[in-house]
């Protein structure tokens, strides 16, 4: 089963605020998706989700100048 039907699946089954709907949508659409949507899940390596999720948190502190989910310091 590729991840693109287990997240439709998912995504219908939950019962979620608009707002928190939005995000997953949004998450899934710029980030997951384009990466392991096509792809069947039992391909899917730890290791390459590690590599991903780096680089994924590494394009964030290129465009920020802080890791994600932490305060500014000035």
């Amino acid at each position: 089963m590729r991840l693109e039907e287990i997240w439709e699946r998912w995504i219908r089954s939950r019962t979620i605020d608009p707002a928190s709907e939005i995000q997953y949508e949004s998450k899934w659409r710029l980030h997951v998706g384009p990466t392991f949507g096509k792809r069947m899940v039992k391909s899917i390596l730890p290791s390459e989700i590690a590599v991903w999720l780096t680089e994924l948190m590494g394009r964030a502190l290129d465009r920020s100048g802080c890791v994600p989910g932490a305060e500014r310091v000035s």
